[in-house]
């Protein structure tokens, strides 16, 4: 990788693997993940060239490959959040990621300067840090933006520590990250059904016995 990222279609059916299509787009892809038998799910970084000939790397990239064509794989959608000090557990970890398609949902988590992630959309606000998950659906042309969650906003990085999870019971849709577990309505992301915060600890147990 240098200034594209190389998406390899390959024969695995004999001994003799084999390259069937290939596509070069801007930006790299650290995880890929099925979709359906057609499309294939990309998210890593984008990239863009420097005033000096150098590449730089910008905000987490989301595409959507249309592979129905082997000789001529497509990324028919993309989705760049934020920029370079944005940054996704999904990235290194797949279990972060939450991706079905019977639900009509895609939640990845989200870090960095929340000017850089929403593209000052809310530089009104006192903080410049922003951790949570953006949430999305699919429709015949790629991804559909359903909203965001937000899990910690504060002028410093939040040193609690969790791994990113996002699962989902019947309509509900639940969230983990760094101290606190949210409950949102899976059909309205903004519908916020309830929170808790469970600190440094991870303790769950009191919140059980409530």
């Amino acid at each position: 990788f240098k200034q594209v990222d190389p998406f390899f279609l390959i024969d695995l059916s004999t001994d003799s693997p084999k390259i069937l299509g290939a596509l070069k787009i801007p930006g790299f892809s650290n995880y890929l993940q099925p979709y359906d038998k057609d499309h294939i799910i990309g998210i890593g970084k984008d990239t863009k060239e420097n005033e000096w000939g150098g590449i730089q790397t910008r905000g987490v990239k989301i595409s959507m490959f249309d592979v129905s064509d082997f000789e001529n794989p497509k990324e028919i959608d993309t989705i760049v959040i934020g920029e370079s000090s944005t940054d996704s557990e999904a990235l290194y970890n797949h279990k972060s990621l939450l991706l079905d398609k019977q639900q009509d949902v895609m939640s990845i988590p989200i870090k960095g300067e929340i000017n850089d992630i929403f593209d000052g959309a809310k530089s009104g606000s006192q903080y410049n840090q922003w951790n949570g998950f953006f949430v999305y659906g699919f429709d015949q042309n790629g991804f559909v933006e359903k909203g965001t969650i937000t899990h910690y906003t504060g002028d410093n990085y939040n040193f609690i520590y969790m791994p990113a999870r996002t699962l989902y019971i019947g309509d509900t849709l639940y969230t983990i990250m760094d101290g606190s577990i949210k409950m949102n309505d899976i059909k309205n992301i903004s519908n916020e059904i309830n929170s808790i915060n469970i600190g440094s600890t991870g303790e769950l147990v009191p919140y059980i016995d409530k």
